[in-house]
C-alpha cells in the first residue's frame, strides 16, 4: 500500500449519532429480534426501523412522542423502507408491491397502493423536493421507469424503459434521475435522465456495483467489478456533465461495507460516502496496489488476510488514499 500515508485529516462532526444493537445476554433491544436496517425520518422524529423477528422480517416505526408505541408498518420480505426528504411520507417496496404512508406529527396513515409494482428493483427514489418520486412498474408485459407525483398516486408518468433489474437515484439537486439498468449481477449502463429535457443518455457502461451522488450533483462514485483481480471493485467519479472518469483505487471490500453497496438505494438516505463539499469519499476495507499484485500471467496474488482501514479518497485522484485507522464501516457527518 504504498500510496497510502497514515496521518489523516482533521475531522469534526455535530450531528448526532445514534447506535442500535441487540443485547446477547437478554435479546432485548430496541426492537424485537436482530436490527437489520434503521432510518431516520428527515426531522428526527422518527425511525423506520427493520428488524429479523419471530414472523420474519418487518418494519416498525419508532418515535420521540410521549406515550407512543410502536407501530409495525410492513412484515415480509424483501422489503426497502425509504423517507420523503421532508419526512410527511414514507415509501414500502415488499416483494413486487409499493405503499405509500403519510406521516404526520404522531401519527401515521394507512398504506396506499401504488401502481401495479414490480421486483426488477429494490428501492424507489423520493425526488428532493417530495413532490415525486420514481419506482419500476410491469405494464402490459413491459418494465418500465415510472414518476408519480404524491399529489396523485393513481397517473404515474411512464418516463423510460428499464430492464430485469433497475438502480434509482435523484441528483441532490433534483435535476437528474441516474437509472441504472441490468440483466444480470451487475448493472451494465448508467444514464442520467433530466425531466426538464425528458430524455437520458447513457454516460457509462460497465459491470457497476453502486453509484453515489456527489452532494453538489456533478459528479457520480461509481463501485464496479475488477476487470483484473476476481472479488475485488474498484472506485471511480464520474463527471455526468462531460463523463469523464477518474480511476481511484482498488480494494476488497469486507462484507459490511459491501452489503452497504448491494443495497446501495436503500443506504443511500443514512450513509454519507461523500464530504459535504463534494470533495473527498471515505470507504472501507484494504487497498490493492494492482501492479504489484497481479503476477506475470494475470494471476493475481493475494494477502491472506485483509486489514480493513477506513480510508479517505480525493476525489480528483490527485491526493493519496489517506487511511484514518482501523474500521469497517464509516460515514460523513451532513455538515
Amino acid at each position: 500500500m504504498s500510496r497510502a500515508r497514515s496521518t489523516g485529516p482533521k475531522l469534526t462532526a455535530t450531528a448526532r449519532l445514534v447506535t442500535i444493537a441487540v443485547d446477547d445476554t437478554s435479546q432485548s433491544g430496541v426492537g424485537l429480534g436482530v436490527p437489520h436496517f434503521s432510518a431516520w425520518s428527515p426531522n428526527g422524529e422518527r425511525i423506520a426501523l427493520t428488524t429479523i423477528g419471530e414472523f420474519g422480517i418487518g418494519t416498525i416505526l419508532l418515535g420521540s412522542y410521549s406515550g407512543e408505541i410502536p407501530k409495525g408498518i410492513a412484515l415480509g420480505a424483501p422489503l426497502y423502507v425509504n423517507w420523503a426528504p421532508d419526512g410527511t411520507a414514507i415509501l414500502i417496496h415488499q416483494a413486487e408491491a409499493l405503499h405509500l404512508i403519510s406521516v404526520t406529527g404522531s401519527t401515521s396513515g394507512f398504506p396506499v397502493a401504488i401502481g401495479n409494482g414490480s421486483i426488477s428493483f429494490n428501492s424507489p427514489a423520493w425526488s428532493p423536493d417530495s413532490q415525486s418520486f420514481a419506482h419500476i412498474e410491469s405494464l402490459g408485459g413491459n418494465i418500465s421507469v415510472v414518476l408519480t407525483q404524491k399529489s396523485d398516486l393513481d397517473n404515474g408518468e411512464i418516463i423510460a424503459d428499464a430492464g430485469i433489474r433497475v438502480g434509482l437515484g435523484w441528483s441532490p439537486d433534483g435535476k437528474q434521475l441516474a437509472i441504472a439498468r441490468s440483466s444480470g449481477a451487475a448493472f451494465k449502463t448508467l444514464s442520467p435522465y433530466s425531466p426538464q429535457e425528458s430524455g437520458e443518455k447513457i454516460i457509462y457502461e460497465g459491470d457497476i456495483r453502486a453509484f453515489w451522488w456527489s452532494p453538489d450533483s456533478s459528479k457520480l462514485a461509481i463501485v464496479e467489478d475488477s476487470p483484473d483481480i476476481d472479488l475485488a471493485h474498484r472506485w471511480s467519479v464520474l463527471d455526468v456533465e462531460t463523463g469523464g472518469v477518474t480511476p481511484l483505487v482498488t480494494q476488497v471490500l469486507l462484507d459490511e461495507f459491501l452489503f452497504v453497496q448491494v443495497f446501495f438505494d436503500q443506504y443511500t438516505e443514512s450513509y454519507r460516502i461523500w464530504s459535504p463539499d463534494s470533495s473527498q469519499l471515505v470507504v472501507t476495507g484494504a487497498i490493492l496496489e494492482v501492479v504489484t499484485v497481479l503476477q506475470p500471467g494475470g494471476a493475481a496474488e493475494l494477502p491472506e488476510v485483509f486489514d480493513s482501514q477506513v480510508w479517505v479518497l480525493d476525489a480528483t485522484g490527485v491526493e493519496d488514499p489517506v487511511s484514518i485507522g482501523r474500521g469497517t464501516i464509516a460515514s460523513w457527518s451532513p455538515h
